[in-house]
């Protein structure tokens, strides 16, 4: 297929123009129409460049349709090529799971020709600006798109202004609140990025998710977002304070789940999402926990090395009979005690009862020595494409406790060299 021919085939592919693929095993063809009367002249424009793609001595199709509504009829002419290897990769480009999308690599595909060819098409879009930017103002006729020559659409005007079809939606629910149902149902089990955006401020939010509609379906549930854990997050915060009505939700784009944070880092560099605190996708490169958060990180490992790892002798002195116990649950669960009364008792050095005396050396045999300092210990990121969450472990025994997934399956993802998510949610990364 000669260059300028995939040219025009991008720009007509961003507006009416539809490739029909009938199975895998089949090649594609292309299908364009347009209205009769009114687009005639420019309809056998555009047949005039895929003419020889079509069978020999092939006739454009006239078709003459009722509108039940208006009771009128309606004329469209048509063209339909043969089924071709060629218009295979544009299938595959523009279309996921039968839905026509906008390619990720757009600023590759389109070229000055080819957005010509789309502005034909979607003309009265542009209307507003079109005297504007496209030069030779004074020979520009808007009852003929044909009077528009593709000489005069400048360079850097394309640079510039290919936001408008860079950031078109796939879906977009202007209210999210009332869009609700239908919002979860059309992407259930559907991979790609999705944004919010604030009404009135129009701040945003730029995220991604294996299972689109799953991810919705926690964000419209206020007891998930306000849950501890995850009513800090900005967004949370902004939903649970503005409610959903004032909202947008778009779904800026479907892709792979192994492109979700390419593409979900694309997005995020160009619009600069003021509700992302991060702004590495996947990643909490850059991000600064308060003291507070700080404090509590560490009272929290305290508390893990204490319940976990803490090896416990407990000797009764009245018979002399001395017992260890591998942890400090263990030995509060032996003494029908809880483990931050025996920790009390230990640090005290206080006989439990009057009459237990326990032993236990925190500074050696706790989770700290024992797995974060481990010579072999190998640390790792873990990134759950459910929660939309980044954590670092310091060794993998540490991540399989806290996720409850056995560390022989976390170790066999590394020595497989595996890239695609655990069960659809977990990423492992080792951490150098």
């Amino acid at each position: 297929m000669p260059q300028d021919i995939k040219d025009i085939l991008v720009g007509i592919l961003l507006g009416d123009a539809h490739i029909r693929r009938r199975s895998p095993t089949c090649n594609s063809n292309l299908i364009f129409a347009q209205t009769a009367v009114k687009h005639k002249e420019y309809f056998y424009y555009v047949y005039g460049f895929f003419k020889p793609f079509c069978i020999k001595d092939y006739s454009p199709l006239l078709n003459m349709n009722l509108n039940k509504k208006t009771n009128k009829v309606y004329s469209s002419l048509s063209f339909s090529t043969m089924q071709l290897p060629c218009f295979n990769i544009y299938h595959e480009m523009f279309y996921i799971s039968k839905i026509k999308i906008v390619p990720h690599n757009i600023y590759d595909l389109l070229t000055p020709k080819g957005l010509a060819f789309w502005i034909m098409l979607v003309l009265s879009i542009f209307v507003f600006f079109l005297p504007n930017y496209l030069g030779d103002s004074e020979n520009y006729n808007p009852g003929n798109p044909m009077s528009t020559p593709i000489s005069i659409v400048p360079e850097w005007y394309l640079i510039k202004n290919l936001n408008c079809l860079a950031f078109m939606p796939i879906t977009s629910y202007n209210d999210a609140l009332s869009n609700k149902n239908k919002a979860i149902t059309e992407n259930e089990g559907k991979s790609g990025i999705y944004q919010w955006t604030h009404l009135d401020s129009n701040k945003s939010y730029v995220g991604s998710s294996v299972n689109l509609g799953r991810r919705l379906r926690n964000y419209f549930n206020t007891t998930f977002i306000s849950h501890t854990t995850r009513k800090l997050m900005v967004i949370n915060k902004a939903l649970l304070k503005y409610g959903y009505s004032k909202f947008k939700l778009e779904i800026l784009e479907y892709c792979t789940p192994k492109d979700l944070a390419k593409r979900e880092q694309y997005y995020m560099n160009q619009i600069s999402p003021k509700y992302n605190i991060l702004k590495t996708a996947y990643s909490s490169l850059g991000y600064k926990h308060s003291e507070e958060a700080l404090k509590k990180v560490q009272s929290n490992l305290q508390k893990l090395n204490l319940s976990k790892s803490i090896k416990v002798k407990v000797t009764n002195l009245e018979t002399n009979l001395s017992v260890e116990f591998v942890s400090l649950r263990e030995a509060a669960k032996s003494l029908n005690t809880n483990k931050t009364t025996l920790k009390k008792y230990i640090v005290q050095s206080k006989l439990f009862k009057d009459i237990y005396k326990l032993e236990s050396d925190l500074s050696v045999s706790n989770y700290d020595s024992n797995y974060l300092n481990h010579p072999n210990s190998i640390k790792i990121e873990v990134i759950d494409l459910e929660l939309n969450t980044v954590t670092n472990y310091a060794s993998i025994r540490a991540a399989s406790r806290v996720l409850d997934i056995n560390h022989n399956t976390i170790r066999k993802y590394f020595e497989r060299n595996q890239k695609s998510p655990y069960k659809g949610r977990y990423i492992f990364k080792k951490v150098m």
